[in-house]
């Protein structure tokens, strides 16, 4: 067992055929407990403070690591539970977000962040990754949130967006969502794969379904290019 280490890209390395793919496939450490890669070499910024203030601590969430997975020219980023909207009159050290946002760059694909949350997917974040798909881990009635949802599916923040895909919507939230919002969402739920091209030129989205363990193909999206 090793400690995450934020800025490296040899913590995950390939083990099958390494050779083949040394100069087109990366996994890059980019944020661990507020340790954001800096964009150059291994080198990394801290942004909580080494100590906190008497009484205050900070949300083991914004604590969460996150990779940026590259394979030729196609990225994908999962950030975990990291979090990014602040309530008013908050320290804005505490918006790990935007740090990270401008840390990952332009990706294909992002998994939304603290499963699009209140908290989370803030409009500086999706302006500095500009994912062409967006994939939200939904299982609670409460990680659709029309603010959330609205800035996620503003192409004046993301022209690049072609998706937004959960793998879950409760029959709860889609009432509360409406007709209007179910709108920008694509597909109804499943196992969500992503399937790269070799070469990473291009990719392709399936949803296969959760119904029984078939893994029947449901819908397909794709194939789209790369950056």
């Amino acid at each position: 067992m090793e400690r995450f280490i934020p800025g490296t890209n040899q913590q995950f390395v390939l083990v099958n055929n390494p050779g083949k793919y040394r100069e087109n496939f990366e996994v890059r450490n980019i944020v661990s407990s507020g340790k954001v890669w800096t964009g150059k070499g291994d080198k990394i910024q801290k942004f909580f403070p080494e100590i906190f203030p008497k009484g205050q601590s900070i949300d083991e969430n914004k604590c969460s690591a996150g990779i940026r997975i590259t394979y030729g020219d196609f990225d994908y980023f999962n950030g975990g539970d990291l979090s990014g909207r602040l309530p008013m009159n908050t320290e804005s050290w505490r918006d790990i977000e935007i740090p990270v946002g401008k840390a990952v760059g332009p990706v294909e694909v992002c998994e939304a962040n603290h499963h699009a949350w209140i908290d989370a997917m803030s409009e500086p974040f999706l302006s500095s990754v500009k994912a062409q798909v967006i994939v939200i881990q939904v299982w609670n009635a409460r990680h659709l949130n029309l603010s959330v949802m609205n800035s996620m599916s503003n192409k004046n923040l993301n022209p690049n967006l072609k998706h937004i895909i959960p793998t879950n919507i409760p029959e709860i939230s889609k009432a509360y969502l409406g007709d209007k919002e179910l709108k920008k969402v694509s597909g109804d739920g499943g196992h969500i794969v992503l399937k790269v091209a070799p070469g990473g030129k291009q990719y392709s989205v399936i949803l296969l379904t959760t119904e029984d363990e078939s893994f029947r193909v449901k819908s397909i999206y794709g194939p789209y290019n790369c950056y």
